[in-house]
């Protein structure tokens, strides 16, 4: 093999970049986020028909967040204060409100504590757009609280 054909032959295979890694650019999405505390209601169709109120309170700065819901048969008709996730709408989402620790008291239509509950929360820090995109927001996993009359 001649020389131009051997120095041909190395070009050839430097300009395939053989050996080399390229790393792609990925765009950021779209997808938005918040941050939030979610409460899991466990044992709640065992409740009866009524209204219940879960009010949250973070120890820290005594803010606090309420939700009212309306239980009939079983399932959550109505609600107000809070967000519902899953489908059976258990799971109360408090949007914007990230205590390190909270107390969570459950009450009856007649103002009965049902259950009564301190927590220390911890979040995970969630990017949906991607590891280098805005927004970042900071979500607890669904804190269980045993509802069951």
């Amino acid at each position: 093999m001649s020389l131009a054909q051997r120095l041909g032959m190395v070009a050839a295979l430097a300009l395939t970049g053989v050996g080399c890694t390229v790393e792609e650019e990925v765009g950021c999405t779209l997808i938005g986020c918040a941050d939030s505390l979610t409460v899991q209601l466990q044992g709640a169709s065992d409740l009866a028909d009524g209204d219940y109120t879960l009010t949250v309170t973070d120890t820290g700065n005594s803010d606090v967040q309420t939700c009212t819901l309306t239980m009939t048969a079983g399932q959550v008709t109505n609600i107000v204060g809070c967000s519902t996730i899953g489908p059976d709408a258990t799971s109360l989402a408090f949007f914007d409100f990230v205590p390190t620790d909270a107390t969570l008291v459950f009450t009856d239509s007649g103002g009965a504590v049902v259950v009564e509950r301190t927590v220390a929360l911890s979040y995970i820090e969630s990017r949906p757009n991607g590891p280098n995109c805005e927004p970042v927001c900071f979500q607890t996993d669904p804190v269980p609280l045993d509802v069951t009359p």
